[in-house]
């Protein structure tokens, strides 16, 4: 409205954001009602993982062709799935670098369950084979970020996990907030990244991480122009030439959102995506974080910083982590209730001795039970 845009484009964008996001966000919010129904959630998120194993192994194997055949044509250009000296599946997503982050974020919720609950048998194996699948089918579909990014979350579990200590998982958490901070103030720029990847990657996807922050360098410099609300709908944060044509593409959701809505739905939808987990660590004893009945919110927690900082790159955010936001949402506020109380003992494993008799008398002369 404040872009004089209109009621009608107005009402269009709260629609639009209220179904892609709104929606699966409300279903995490009211279909969990305890640490189990959490651990269900993230045992669904890893069985989506799962399901997309066979698939992509087809797709590695005879190159992206399932959604040519059932829709007759392909998502992408098809040299965009050539990596590595072989094929990045595609299956039905919109490209591979949002298959490599799914499967990024199964194989980390994977990865926790191994750690924490090994002996649990979900979906007829153990944890610790679903991990291994998961890793290995991650490195085959050659999304290079998605693999960063999972060895970034998988370090950060395993040392959790054998120091009990909650601060890695905290910084892991505080990371996104923390690039978005300094990325939208424009004091600081990854540019150093770019020789890194060059060095030690590939001169190619050197070029394309370089691309990608000049993109963030010429985005951001005119969102900050309406840095509150942002420049509305049609393509009005995008720059143009002269000639009307785009000078530069946009890649990463942060852009997008910060371009269209300003800092008020930036903060809006990142604030919805990390403060949860943020508050989760923060307020829950390590005792408790680590323990086998937290490991569905653990496992969350790791699943959506993946898809959150992948967001900073990429604009294929999943539905099914919008839930997952919805669900540690309800996590942070019903903690309290859901934890033991201070001071309160565990329940006994076999049943409780009988009550003594009453002064007096003695077992022999109590009356029978009935």
């Amino acid at each position: 409205m404040l872009n004089g845009l209109g009621a009608w484009d107005a009402g269009s964008e709260i629609y639009g954001r209220l179904i892609v996001w709104g929606v699966p966000y409300l279903a995490g919010r009211i279909l969990v009602d305890s640490l189990d129904d959490v651990r269900q959630c993230a045992l669904a998120v890893l069985l989506a993982g799962l399901i997309a194993v066979p698939l992509c192994l087809i797709e590695i194997r005879l190159s992206p062709q399932l959604h040519r055949w059932v829709y007759g044509f392909y998502q992408q250009p098809f040299h965009m799935s050539k990596r590595l000296g072989g094929y990045r599946p595609m299956l039905m997503f919109r490209h591979g670098i949002e298959v490599g982050s799914w499967l990024a974020c199964s194989t980390a919720i994977a990865v926790w369950f191994a750690l924490v609950t090994p002996r649990l048998r979900a979906f007829f194996f153990p944890p610790a084979a679903h991990a291994a699948i998961l890793i290995g089918v991650s490195i085959l579909s050659r999304s290079l970020g998605a693999l960063a990014l999972l060895a970034a979350a998988t370090s950060v579990a395993v040392a959790s996990r054998a120091t009990r200590l909650k601060i890695f998982l905290l910084l892991l958490t505080l990371a996104v907030p923390t690039y978005l901070t300094v990325r939208v103030a424009g004091t600081w720029s990854p540019d150093f990244a770019v020789n890194v990847v060059e060095t030690l990657v590939d001169p190619s996807r050197a070029r394309s991480l370089n691309a990608r922050i000049t993109q963030e360098e010429v985005l951001s410099e005119k969102a900050r122009e309406r840095i509150f609300f942002g420049w509305g709908g049609h393509n009005r944060f995008r720059v143009f030439d002269d000639f009307g044509q785009q000078t530069t593409a946009v890649d990463a959701l942060w852009l997008i959102i910060f371009g269209k809505y300003g800092l008020v739905g930036l903060a809006s939808l990142y604030g919805l995506l990390c403060i949860p987990s943020i508050i989760i660590i923060w307020k829950t004893p390590a005792r408790y974080l680590f323990h086998p009945n937290m490991a569905g919110v653990v496992a969350l927690i790791l699943a959506i910083t993946i898809a959150n900082a992948d967001s900073l790159q990429n604009a294929f955010y999943s539905p099914l982590m919008m839930i997952s936001a919805g669900v540690l949402a309800t996590t942070a506020l019903s903690l309290r209730d859901w934890l033991p109380k201070p001071g309160s003992q565990p329940p006994p494993n076999r049943p409780s001795p009988p009550p003594p008799p009453p002064p007096g008398e003695t077992p022999d002369t109590l009356p029978p039970k009935e």
